[in-house]
C-alpha cells in the first residue's frame, strides 16, 4: 500500500513538473527524469504484486 501511495504522488509531482516547464519555458533540469527513473520500477513493483496475489 505504502508503494502505491508513493507511486501515485511522485505521477502527480512528475505531471506538475511537466505542466510547469511547458508553462514558464523554465529548465527544470534532470529532475523529472530522475522522478521518472524512480517512478517506473515502482509502478512495475506494484503491478506485478497486485497480479501475484491474484
Amino acid at each position: 500500500m505504502v508503494i502505491r501511495s508513493i507511486t501515485i504522488f511522485l505521477a502527480f509531482v512528475l505531471a506538475g513538473l511537466v505542466l510547469f516547464e511547458n508553462q514558464t519555458d523554465a529548465d527544470t533540469g534532470i529532475f523529472p527524469y530522475l522522478m521518472l527513473a524512480f517512478l517506473l520500477p515502482m509502478f512495475v513493483y506494484d503491478f506485478w504484486r497486485r497480479r501475484k496475489a491474484s
